[in-house]
């Protein structure tokens, strides 16, 4: 199964901040809940009340995910949906594209997908 790691950094594109969620390796739940607290942790010490912060999730180099990791993913969402203003997945593979949009339609939020960054755009 190999390990993991997520990397969460604040980073810009055309001059728009985001946060950068990156996916190296097989997501499991010990991970994510480990990601899921710095992604926390960076929205309620870098998004003032009110405001709204871009997400951009690279799982290129994700090679899978346990069920109880999707979930814990899925509930972030869903919590955070209010202070989130366009989350973008990034990936070729066909599973992860279905996923990512049906957590989106679980937590009532769009989540576009692209397959290279280059083709990520925020309005």
């Amino acid at each position: 199964m190999g390990t993991s790691k997520v990397n969460v950094n604040w980073n810009h594109k055309h001059e728009k901040k985001y946060l950068s969620l990156k996916i190296n390796g097989f997501l499991a739940e010990e991970i994510a809940l480990t990601a899921i607290t710095k992604w926390k942790e960076e929205m309620t010490n870098n998004i003032k009340l009110g405001e709204k912060a871009n997400i951009i999730c690279d799982c290129i180099n994700m090679t899978g995910y346990d069920t109880k990791a999707r979930k814990q993913w899925q509930q972030t969402i869903s919590e955070l949906k209010s202070q989130i203003g366009c989350m973008w997945i990034i990936t070729d593979n066909k599973i992860f594209r279905i996923a990512a949009s049906t957590m989106g339609l679980m937590a009532n939020l769009k989540i576009k997908t692209a397959k290279s960054e280059s083709e990520i755009y925020f309005e």
